[in-house]
């Protein structure tokens, strides 16, 4: 005979039944129902039988240029700066302090994307623009670069991306550089679409 659990619609639930072969339960500090969800606590993570964890699955930061990066030296790379955000879950990205990083709160794996706009009308002769992803201010990953020797625009955008492994609060950075004879160069005007840095926490 089949038997129905049925389950409060209150955020006091005091223990939840869970399969197992000795249908033990669990405490509510580990494991409780509010009525929508199951909550689990702090230590306490989830996972399909046979695959990674998924927990803070929903952790994401995507920020945006507001605002032109002028001035920047040619043959240098410069670290682009983003003053706000389309959505941060988890205060990922600071307008105020370092708003060139992400902070990554989590270990694991990220997905790292980022896009630019550039003004290069300052530079004489540009032969090339690179991107790359920077990690802890140090170590570079994930290159990319466009060829700027033949049918050279003024404003070229590029694009890159990655998946990286970092420990908790690690942080990432976006840079880019010019080559050419000389000059000045910008990022996007503030308000592009295109200029964006983003994390998305893919698991372990």
């Amino acid at each position: 005979m089949w038997s129905t659990l049925v389950l409060p619609n209150t955020a006091t639930v005091n223990r939840i039944p869970f399969a197992s072969a000795t249908n033990t339960w669990s405490d509510s500090a580990n494991l409780a129902y509010d009525g929508t969800d199951f909550l689990l606590g702090s230590g306490t993570r989830a996972r399909m039988d046979g695959q990674n964890r998924f927990r803070h699955l929903n952790s994401i930061a995507v920020a945006k240029a507001t605002a032109a990066q002028t001035g920047i030296a040619f043959t240098t790379w410069a670290t682009i700066n983003f003053g706000g955000e389309d959505v941060d879950t988890d205060n990922i990205h600071d307008n105020v302090t370092n708003n060139s990083r992400l902070t990554l709160p989590l270990a694991g794996k990220w997905l790292i994307c980022a896009s630019i706009y550039t003004d290069i009308s300052g530079i004489t002769t540009p032969t090339k623009l690179a991107v790359r992803l920077l990690v802890n201010g140090s170590t570079a990953t994930t290159y990319g670069y466009m060829d700027l020797s033949t049918n050279i625009p003024t404003d070229p955008g590029l694009s890159t991306s990655a998946v990286i492994s970092v420990s908790a609060t690690d942080y990432v950075e976006l840079q880019a550089i010019v080559l050419g004879a000389a000059g000045t160069w910008a990022t996007a005007l503030g308000g592009s679409s295109i200029v964006r840095f983003s994390a998305f926490y893919i698991g372990e």
